[in-house]
């Protein structure tokens, strides 16, 4: 038996978040927050507690500092049920910090230290590790200085090669790699997680199913592409579905991707239809974003069930 269900290559960060915030903090001398939460963050780590949370067994191999804010993520990740082992600590770094600022209507946005995570590399990545997991997981795209292009794409083919299945969310290319920088690691991902933002970047298309065509054509087997208040789309060579989002009251839209991802894997790891899967995907993101943070909302994939149960919208066979 393999030792993960999902394994995410992952930024880890100290996520600390604050709400309200709007621009008008800046005006002032102090401001009270209503609320605020420290957490351990990152798009592969969230997804990996949300995952642990929904039943799986979940790792994460990434960096951290040798500094307090190190070990305290290892110790939440560690609460939560997702393994370290694979964690790579990286003398005289700082673990990347995210402040997270959360607007009255529950949107945020990030102020982000990487530290650690720029040092991250392939050789921190143990050998076997993809031999371990049944799924292999990037997150995300764009999110590593020292591994995109041809190094990332040459783990993924062998983790495929393996019979490991391979998926990614994207990120905001924060280095200015470029969109064509990641037409060698496309071929090897069974599921990519976009958000309509991040196709739209790497297409040049505006048109949902446009931006999911063009990624299937660079050989992505799977595309989801997360369309916020628009629900999201897949698509690939069996099928086309659109999902709408559930109306729910928004607290805080923080990790809102990283949920959807999850309930999604849920249901790969599962061995659930695109139909159940992008469905239970959208329930977890509803979910999430009823409660402060990124992975404090989802219990159990129990939960989920119900909660669809209680809209009507039960999951068929389940």
């Amino acid at each position: 038996m393999k030792s993960f269900d999902v394994l995410c290559i992952t930024l880890i960060n100290l996520n600390l978040l604050a709400k309200p915030v709007d621009r008008s903090l800046f005006d002032r001398d102090a401001t009270q927050a209503e609320e605020y939460s420290v957490v351990v963050g990152g798009d592969g780590t969230n997804q990996a507690v949300t995952l642990s949370q929904l039943g799986w067994r979940t790792g994460v191999c990434g960096s951290i500092g040798d500094d307090h804010f190190g070990q305290l993520a290892l110790q939440m990740l560690s609460e939560r049920g997702v393994d370290t082992s694979a964690v790579t600590c990286k003398p005289g770094q700082q673990t990347a910090v995210c402040f997270v600022m959360i607007g009255p209507d529950g949107e945020r946005n990030f102020l982000v230290k990487r530290g650690a995570c720029d040092a991250f590399h392939l050789g921190d990545i143990p050998p076997d590790l993809f031999l371990r997991t049944r799924v292999l997981n990037i997150g995300s795209l764009f999110t590593f200085r020292q591994l995109y292009g041809k190094p990332l794409a040459g783990l993924l083919r062998q983790a495929q090669e393996h019979g490991v299945l391979t998926s990614a969310d994207a990120m905001y290319d924060t280095y200015q790699l470029g969109p064509k920088s990641m037409d060698d690691v496309l071929p090897f991902l069974d599921y990519f997680f976009p958000s309509y933002g991040e196709a739209k970047y790497l297409t040049g298309e505006c048109d949902a199913e446009r931006m999911a065509d063009a990624l299937l054509a660079h050989g992505v087997k799977t595309v989801v592409i997360k369309l916020g208040a628009d629900g999201c789309l897949l698509k690939n060579a069996q099928c086309c579905l659109r999902q709408p989002a559930f109306p729910v009251p928004v607290v805080d839209t923080t990790g809102a991707g990283d949920s959807f991802i999850a309930g999604f894997l849920h249901g790969v790891c599962s061995g659930w239809d695109e139909a159940r899967c992008i469905q239970m995907a959208s329930a977890a993101a509803a979910i999430n974003i009823g409660a402060i943070g990124a992975t404090g909302a989802i219990r159990s994939a129990g939960q989920v069930l119900d909660w669809l149960r209680q809209r009507g919208c039960p999951l068929s066979g389940i």
